[in-house]
């Protein structure tokens, strides 16, 4: 995984509001309900239903927040959620929506990196489309362009 890519990953998981909570964000559900047990080669699969949260209308988990559906996608295999399976999903997901980008550019182009958020928002909801805070889904995100594109470039220097 290249600097950049792993620099992404924070940057969703900082939209998200998992990035340095528990264990980075591994073992979190939707609303910070813990996954007990957890561990970086943990046989925990994602819980669909049962981790269910009526008050989000949600199955999100895990660092970048999958929805069981996503988790399992289109062949219904519900893996682990490693610490490794985790990473190899968001970089999916992300190589899905910005795959052609140059994503060296983002550091120094932030018109670049709004266009690759904007691609993003729609599968993350927390990610503004507008490079400010406005959600795919309506309202805002909980956390500004602004902010996202700081953690994004803080990575970046730590890679």
């Amino acid at each position: 995984m290249t600097k950049e890519e792993k620099a992404i990953l924070d940057a969703i998981a900082y939209a998200e509001g998992t990035l340095g909570v528990s264990n980075n964000g591994y073992d979190v559900c939707v609303d910070f309900y813990i996954i007990n047990g957890w561990t970086e080669d943990t046989k925990i699969v994602h819980g669909g239903d049962a981790w269910y949260n009526a008050s989000t209308n949600s199955t999100a988990a895990g660092r970048y927040q999958f929805l069981y559906g996503t988790w399992i996608g289109n062949n219904k295999v519900n893996k682990p959620m490693t610490k490794a399976n985790q990473d190899a999903k968001g970089l999916e997901l992300v190589n899905k929506k910005i795959g052609s980008m140059d994503k060296t550019k983002f550091a120094t182009n932030r018109a670049s990196f709004n266009s690759a958020m904007a691609k993003l928002g729609g599968t993350w909801s927390s990610i503004p489309v507008d490079g400010n805070r406005l959600s795919h889904y309506g309202g805002n995100t909980p956390k500004s362009g602004d902010q996202i594109y700081a953690i994004y470039k803080e990575a970046l220097a730590k890679y």
